[in-house]
């Protein structure tokens, strides 16, 4: 219906305007348009024409299809369900491995400690500190036969572990060490009068667990 009152007005307006234009004595569309009168009409119709003209392109213009706006155009996003990321998973460092013996060897006294080393830092693992005497067992002497067994585990870091060297005293020689050890984890034996060393040899400090007891091998039974 709009675009009917659109072409409608405009063929009437180019009408006016060509009788204003022609003086008339033309025919369109069948009908033989006579010669007008007077210049009043021809301004007449000229003026009316311009203004039909001018409605019908204003109404086509005004009755288009609207553009929508971008709010219309773009439909407002969904939010779906959140996606909730695992959490990593925290890693504990084990503890320091149990001592383990034969059936024949008796341990006693066992203890555990936590040991702080900054880089470039050793501690000292001194076996008479560390031998635990008992009533029924060798008191504490170097020619034995009691020892100490021990063992260790870098908690932090973890599970980096860090540069960890374990060095002993070389009995008779002196103050001399040698490498006995090199590792996160790990075990070792120390005789009463031995003197062995945790060395840090990182860049990080760390911090070892150490598990000990004293130890007898008894071959009575």
């Amino acid at each position: 219906m709009p675009q009917t009152i659109d072409l409608g007005a405009f063929a009437f307006g180019a009408v006016l305007l060509l009788l204003a234009l022609t003086a008339g004595e033309f025919s369109i569309f069948g009908a033989q348009i006579g010669r007008t009168v007077g210049g009043w009409p021809r301004a007449l119709a000229g003026i009316s024409g311009v203004v039909f003209l001018g409605f019908a392109v204003w109404h086509a213009l005004q009755s288009g299809p609207v553009a929508p706006s971008a709010t219309e155009r773009l439909p407002p996003a969904t939010a779906g369900p959140a996606t909730v990321q695992p959490a990593a998973p925290t890693l504990v460092a084990p503890h320091a491995p149990e001592i383990q013996v034969g059936s024949s060897t008796k341990t006693w006294g066992e203890e555990t400690k936590l040991v702080s080393l900054k880089p470039g830092d050793r501690y000292e693992l001194d076996g008479l500190k560390l031998y635990s005497n008992a009533t029924t067992y060798p008191q504490s002497s170097c020619a034995g036969p009691g020892y100490i067994l021990y063992t260790w585990q870098v908690r932090e870091p973890y599970p980096e572990g860090g540069d960890l060297e374990i060095r002993s005293v070389i009995p008779m020689a002196g103050g001399p060490t040698e490498q006995k050890a090199l590792g996160a984890m790990g075990r070792a034996q120390l005789g009463p009068c031995g003197i062995d060393y945790l060395i840090n040899r990182g860049l990080q400090s760390m911090k070892v667990e150490l598990r000990y007891a004293t130890a007898v091998d008894d071959n009575t039974g």
